[in-house]
This record gives structure tokens, sequence and C-alpha cells, in this order.
């Protein structure tokens, strides 16, 4: 994108260190799905790590398909998960996050990937022999590297308005989580509390609360069914690869409704399942509401 500045001649430095300054902005998104928008379109493949038992070794593939060559850092930062979903990065891991960093290798620490391209990250879990038990955490994060021509041009404006041209160059980041669980560490227990159908701007919208027991993270899929008698249950809103970690004990989640087109709900009940991301779907908590 573009950004046109007045600019007079006295100021002219002040702007070119401005140029430089604003020229990348980050921009980190914590994955719940595989693509990051970049300077090519990165697919990464799996989303979410897991080291238990006796796995020591794991990979990320991550795929160029964008029609550019794509450069990326690759490091490991601490992220902690607010009651709404949201992840940021911490200095200071709350309460219940364990940090996984310091048990695991990665290499390379840079790549560039040609169009059409793919390449290998490769994670090696070392865990000395005094670990506690617990589920540890910590997540790799992909950081585009702009080309070195890109974003640093000031050109004039044509019709010398006396305008000049920056081009800003947002940088991209994706987060993958990498979970270590060692020892005993029970699966966590999971209830849905507060469960309400309301209105919303773009139609109604189911709101709940995923209360979350145990040392361990919760990960599934919310799925809503409509369920009327006689009829077989009609999945109406789903929200995929949810998360619920240690460091929280709870947290809110908001489910749009969206029936298919000509269903009205009415005179029937709303299921709300919390699922397990897993082949056997199993159910993690449930909750029923009456629709009228």
């Amino acid at each position: 994108m573009k950004a046109n500045f007045r600019i007079g001649h006295r100021r002219l430095a002040g702007r070119l260190l401005l140029a430089a300054a604003v020229a990348c902005p980050l921009v980190l998104a914590a994955v719940t799905g595989a693509v990051a928008q970049g300077f090519g379109d990165l697919i990464v493949t799996p989303t979410r790590l897991v080291f238990e038992g006796r796995d020591t070794t794991d990979q990320v593939l991550l795929s160029n398909r964008g029609s550019e060559t794509a450069t990326f850092r690759i490091s490991m930062t601490q992220m902690a998960m607010d009651e709404d979903g949201n992840l940021k990065e911490t200095d200071t891991p709350p309460s219940g996050l364990k940090n996984a960093s310091e048990l695991l290798r990665f290499a390379p620490r840079q790549v560039v990937i040609a169009p059409g391209g793919t390449q290998v990250v490769r994670l090696t879990l070392r865990k000395p022999q005094d670990l506690a038990d617990g589920e540890y955490r910590t997540h790799l994060f992909l950081r585009a590297v702009p080309p070195e021509n890109r974003g640093t041009a000031i050109a004039a404006s044509p019709g010398g308005t006396g305008e000049m041209s920056i081009e800003l160059i947002p940088i991209f980041g994706i987060s993958l989580p990498v979970i270590v669980r060692h020892g005993n560490v029970p699966a966590a227990e999971a209830r849905l509390s507060d469960v309400t159908l309301e209105p919303g701007e773009k139609g109604s919208v189911v709101r709940a609360t995923i209360q979350r027991k145990g040392v361990g993270s919760l990960f599934g899929d919310v799925v809503l069914r409509y369920l009327r008698d006689g009829s077989e249950p009609l999945v109406v809103g789903e929200i995929s690869r949810l998360a619920v970690y240690p460091e929280i004990g709870q947290r809110r989640i908001v489910v749009p409704v969206a029936p298919p087109e000509g269903v009205v709900l009415a005179k029937g009940r709303l299921e709300v399942v919390y699922q397990a991301a897993t082949e056997a779907r199993a159910p993690l908590a449930s909750a029923v509401i009456d629709v009228k």
C-alpha cells in the first residue's frame, strides 16, 4: 500500500527517517487456519505440534503458493492466552503456563522459498532428567522478511505538486503452538456455562463460556446442532480447532448461527457441543437451550 505525505524541502530529512520507521509494521497472527498472507502465500502443515510419550522429533512443512520468492525468519516466542482467546507475547509467563522453549531445538532459522517450493523445519525435543511432570508450551514464530528494495523508496508525485509517495510494506507473522506433555498429565475436563442465544449485528449468535479444569489444555471444535422432534439434528454453526490453555480457567466464545437457506430456528432446541478435534470426535462438554 502507499501513503502520500505533503512534504517541504526543509522537512525532507525527517520524512526520510519516517519512511524507514513506518515501512515495516509487524502484523502477528496466531494461526487457527493454515494460511498466512504475506510475501507469497505461505501454507503451514501442521498448524499445531504436540510432543508426548516417547516423541522426540517432529517437523513443519512450509509451502509457498505465491508468485514471489518468500523469506521467513524463524524463532520461538512465549505467548499467553486471555479469556477471550487472544494470544499475546509475554516475557513473564502467567501462572499455569510452563515454557517449552528451553526443551526444543529447531532448524533452519531462516528459509527462502521459491514460488511453488517447500521447506521443512525440523524440531527436536531434549528433556532434562529432572523435568517436572506437566504440560509445557511455546510458539514457533515465522516472520516474513521483505525484499531489501521494498518499502524504502520515496518518489515525487507527477505534476510537481510537492507531494511524495512512500510505499508501506506490512510484515506478516504467523505462529503455531508447540506443546510438550511430560510424565503424568491427566486429561483436562471441560464444562459449558452461561450459554445464551442472542441477536447479533449479522444474525443470531450463541455465547458461552468453556470452563477448564486440570493441568493440561483443551483442544476441540464447537458445534451447534438444531434439534426438532421427528427430524435429524441439523448443524447450524461451528468453530474449529479451539484451544483453552492452562493459564486460563475459562474461555468466552461467540458462535455465529448460520442455518441453511429456508430454515427458521423455532420451536426446537439448540445443542452446543465442545468435542475433541480427533477422528473420534468425543464430546468434551455439552449444553442444550430452548429455541422458542
